[in-house]
């Protein structure tokens, strides 16, 4: 996940001009702005652009020192938001969701392709054939 971070930051500030800069067609039409309330992304000032990487490295430098250094806060932490850690950290709850949702409801539209789709093709394609070949032949 760090790489990908790393890789989205990067990326992000190398095409920001494609999508933002002065002077550039890329959305040509497809994004509205109206000249009267048009904020120019040269006027923001650099402290600002930069405050949300600047607010990540911090959050990240936090996290580390806490669960790395600093056990007696890992230990508040723990029992103040184990109620919550428990629910989040036990996957059983997200799993059940997922049968509930997503299993089961492939499960039925397996169960109707197989029953509909193919009985139909069955009957009608094949069969019927076979079936109207032999009615005509007995004529």
């Amino acid at each position: 996940m760090i790489v990908l971070a790393i890789f989205t930051i990067f990326s992000g500030f190398i095409f920001k001009d494609i999508f933002i800069g002065s002077g550039t067609n890329f959305f040509q039409n497809s994004i509205y702005i109206n000249k009267f309330n048009y904020l120019d992304n040269n006027c923001i000032p650099l402290l600002i652009k930069l405050l949300p990487i600047i607010l990540s490295f911090i959050a990240i430098a936090a996290a580390l020192h806490s669960s790395m250094f600093d056990y007696r806060l890992t230990i508040a932490q723990s029992s103040k938001f184990y109620n919550i850690h428990q629910f989040l950290f036990n996957r059983y709850h997200i799993d059940t969701v997922y049968n509930l949702i997503g299993v089961r409801f492939l499960n039925t539209c397996f169960i109707l392709y197989k029953i509909v789709d193919q009985t139909l093709i069955e009957i009608c394609g094949p069969n019927l054939i076979r079936n109207l070949y032999g009615y005509l032949t007995k004529l």
